[in-house]
């Protein structure tokens, strides 16, 4: 859980990218913090994760984030449900 730790995209997208290289983890609670679109570059990365090595939980709210990053971000989310 990152809670308004003052992360910002470039150190997000990092968090992603060193998580993208553990076996296992299953939640992400991002709250209060900064995402952009280097963030949702690595994502789909997590998202395309296999059972039994999937992210049950991923959570993001009161971050800042632009409209734009905001769709694509439920976009992702979304195509990522649908292929689960």
């Amino acid at each position: 859980m990152f809670e308004n730790c003052g992360i910002d995209d470039i150190e997000f997208s990092n968090i992603i990218t060193a998580c993208s290289y553990l076996k296992d983890f299953k939640s992400i609670v991002y709250k209060q913090n900064q995402i952009g679109p280097l963030t949702l570059q690595l994502l789909p990365v997590l998202f395309q994760r296999k059972i039994p090595y999937h992210l049950l939980e991923f959570r993001v709210f009161d971050c800042k984030i632009s409209v734009q990053t905001s769709n694509q971000l439920i976009d992702m989310v979304s195509r990522a449900m649908l292929l689960q």
